[in-house]
Parts: C-alpha cells; sequence; structure tokens
C-alpha cells in the first residue's frame, strides 16, 4: 500500500503517505505536489483527480465501482 486517500469534503481529499511505503527502498514519491514525507497532504485532489480515466471508461469504471460520475 502507499498511502490513505480520505475525503473530507465533496471535493477535498487528504492523502497520507503508508510508512511502511515510506521505509521502503523502492519508494518513491507521487508527485512533485505529493513529496515522499511523513506528512497529510491536506489538498490532495488536484492530483488524484487527474489520475483519473475519462470517458466511457470512467463511466465503465464508476458504474463497476458504484460511483457517481459526477466529482
Amino acid at each position: 500500500m502507499v498511502g490513505q486517500l480520505v475525503k473530507l469534503a465533496a471535493r477535498q481529499i487528504q492523502f497520507t503517505y503508508d510508512q511502511a511505503w515510506l521505509d521502503s527502498e523502492n519508494a518513491f514519491a507521487l508527485s512533485i505536489s505529493l513529496p515522499l514525507v511523513n506528512q497529510r497532504f491536506d489538498h490532495a485532489e488536484t492530483f488524484f483527480a487527474n489520475v483519473l480515466p475519462e470517458g466511457e471508461v470512467r463511466g465503465t469504471l464508476c458504474k463497476k465501482l458504484g460511483l457517481s460520475e459526477k466529482k
């Protein structure tokens, strides 16, 4: 496991790296905005929203997971 996502509000996501990931010799930062440090990132929604698929693939994934396609 790389880390934990927590939804705080409709458009706010928090992210924290898992300690085992931080301790791993193969660990890497997910992005420049999420450096590989032991801290909570309170506004990680921009990064994670941009890694989701779009279009038909997003619709299929949301349907499979029982999620809304809307933000």
